[in-house]
């Protein structure tokens, strides 16, 4: 078993890597969520990042958490967790099941994202 101080340390590296999120935990949110979400969910055996990665942004997209949906896909394209075209894929699941209403503003997001990533890779 991790003491705290090692709990926080992994959590804070998973962190950066999942969401590209970086912060000293200095207050309590960030210290329950580096020992507790990401040092003692993400860290889990039993699924792959990757199928944690799709189960997170699934629900951060259905609730209309644009914060938690876009570390998501940010994270997930940064780290090749999960492809673009592999995100397109998902998203038309995603609008089927969740409605096209709630998937409308994932998609903006996503397309803006995207973008964005082709102009800072100069293309």
């Amino acid at each position: 078993m991790q003491d705290d101080e090692s709990r926080i340390q992994r959590g804070r590296e998973l962190m950066r890597e999942i969401c590209g999120v970086d912060a000293e935990p200095d207050d309590p949110w960030l210290e329950i969520s580096y020992k507790h979400v990401f040092s003692g969910v993400w860290d889990r055996p039993g699924l792959t990042r990757k199928e944690r990665r799709w189960i997170s942004l699934t629900l951060a997209a259905a609730s209309g958490q644009k914060t938690g949906y876009m570390a998501h896909l940010r994270g997930a394209l940064e780290s090749g967790d999960i492809s673009e075209s592999e995100l397109w894929e998902w998203l038309v699941q995603f609008a089927h099941y969740a409605g096209w209403p709630a998937s409308a503003n994932v998609w903006g997001d996503l397309r803006a994202l995207l973008e964005e990533r082709s102009a800072e890779a100069g293309g």
